[in-house]
């Protein structure tokens, strides 16, 4: 019994040796998925100026229950319209046509295409006594000035000749509709992958903003005839739809478009296209990017700290299919702009000892895309050729000192003391439009010492600023 035992072991080391040999590893490639090929139907709708000898509308209505005759030989009728939009589908593999009629069983007629080009080929059907049936289809996706390559437009503008040959019977052929059958892939809709922001947050003016969009159709990137990107403000933070309708301080719609190319809205505003930087996806593609670049307007609305603007990218192809995603949550920073339309003020001549003499008006304008303060101050000394004069911060100058004080409005009684070392604060405002909020009433105030100051013209410099 143990030389058995040991027999079968020693064959299952045997055979556990061999079994790696017997090993195979398959690598399938990823797989691209297809619709399978599908068909639509249309029927000419409209008649030119040749027509049969009765009733020739009735060819064209739609109505396999009536029909347009004839018994005069060598008769056409053009066709010159069908119901189908233009409105692609997906790839057009064959396109056919068929009629609906009935005759004696001996006369026939040439379905002839017409195309842009010209007359394609004749297609002869006898059609067999009542009842009325349909004839065979016949592809004219080849025929003579047939577009070597269909799209829906070529199906759009397709026209068709119908005409009549007897052969000298008594009784009319009938025909009462003709029929366009397209065999067609259905598009797969495009899809819209993880859209990306750079830089990570938005600042007006400051620089160029690049939005990356890739882009999937497994029909390639050529079948897209748009990809649509709208940047908004979300102002109660709850991820809303996009708005659809540009605004210089809440959205901002970009366009590319296959026809029409880049574009941006509003336009004739501070939201500015840097059509140098933009890119779109290579048509060979199944999968790449678009790249959105642009400048952010003055008065994209600022969301300090809630990141409350968001993105939409909209991918449309050929057949009007659509794929979408949204980018949530990118912070706007805060933009101010100041703009100091009186470049002198003169108090003319004061005296010294003197409190409180009112400057002309100073005239400013602040573009500011959130809350905003306005602030002044001054220069330290004030300087002539016969010294200078230094300021003085409580408002009570001393020898050879002086006090300004400043203010939007022309009343002296909430006025603000001007400071040298930092900025003081004289008002406050709100969002402007992309003009601006211009304040054309500001004052100042200058007080001057009793003594220590010589007849002379000073000089000094006002500086005015916007802060949040």
């Amino acid at each position: 019994m143990k030389p058995r035992k040991l027999l079968w072991l020693s064959l299952l080391i045997v055979a556990s040796l061999v079994v790696p040999a017997f090993l195979q590893f398959y690598v399938v490639p990823p797989q691209v998925a297809m619709a399978s090929p599908d068909t639509v139907t249309y029927y000419f709708n409209a008649y030119g100026a040749e027509v049969w000898e009765d009733s020739p509308a009735s060819m064209t209505d739609g109505n396999l229950g009536t029909y347009a005759s004839t018994n005069n030989a060598g008769e056409v009728q053009l066709n010159n319209a069908n119901n189908c939009s233009g409105t692609g589908l997906g790839p057009i593999s064959k396109v056919e046509l068929r009629a609906y009629g009935y005759g004696d069983g001996g006369d026939f007629i040439y379905l002839r295409p017409v195309f842009t080009a010209g007359d394609g080929t004749n297609h002869q059907w006898t059609p067999g006594t009542s009842p009325p049936s349909w004839s065979p289809y016949y592809n004219i996706t080849s025929d003579t000035n047939a577009s070597a390559s269909w799209n829906w437009s070529n199906v759009q503008e397709l026209d068709v000749d119908v005409e009549y040959n007897g052969l000298s019977k008594p009784n009319p052929l009938y025909i009462a509709k003709v029929e366009i059958r397209v065999t067609y892939t259905p598009n797969v809709s495009p899809t819209v992958g993880t859209i990306a922001i750079s830089p990570s947050s938005m600042t007006p003016q400051e620089q160029w903003t690049n939005i990356t969009v890739p882009v999937t159709d497994n029909d390639t990137l050529a079948d897209v005839n748009e990809v649509h990107v709208e940047v908004f403000y979300d102002s109660a933070g709850d991820d809303p739809s996009a708005p659809g309708t540009a605004n210089v301080q809440t959205c901002a719609i970009l366009t590319w478009n296959r026809t029409t190319g880049w574009s941006i809205a509003p336009s004739s505003t501070t939201w500015e296209l840097n059509a140098a930087g933009c890119s779109n996806g290579t048509d060979s593609l199944t999968t790449d990017n678009w790249v959105f670049s642009f400048k952010v307007g003055k008065v994209a609305t600022q969301s300090p700290g809630s990141d409350d603007w968001d993105i939409y990218a909209k991918a449309t192809d050929s057949a009007s299919q659509t794929g979408d995603n949204y980018l949530r949550d990118v912070e706007m920073n805060w933009y101010g702009e100041i703009t100091v339309e009186t470049s002198t003020v003169s108090w003319g001549i004061v005296s010294p000892g003197c409190s409180n003499e009112t400057s002309p008006v100073v005239n400013i304008t602040y573009i500011c895309n959130g809350n905003y303060t306005e602030q002044i101050k001054t220069s330290q000394n004030w300087t002539s050729a016969s010294g200078n004069v230094t300021l003085n911060t409580t408002g009570s100058p001393g020898a050879g000192e002086f006090s300004l004080k400043a203010d939007d409005d022309d009343t002296l009684t909430d006025a603000v003391q001007v400071l040298s070392a930092s900025y003081t604060t004289f008002d406050t405002g709100t969002q402007t439009t992309e003009a601006g909020n211009a304040e054309n009433n500001n004052h100042l105030w200058l007080s001057l010492g009793s003594s220590g100051i010589t007849y002379d013209t000073y000089s000094g410099t006002l500086y005015f600023s916007i802060a949040p």
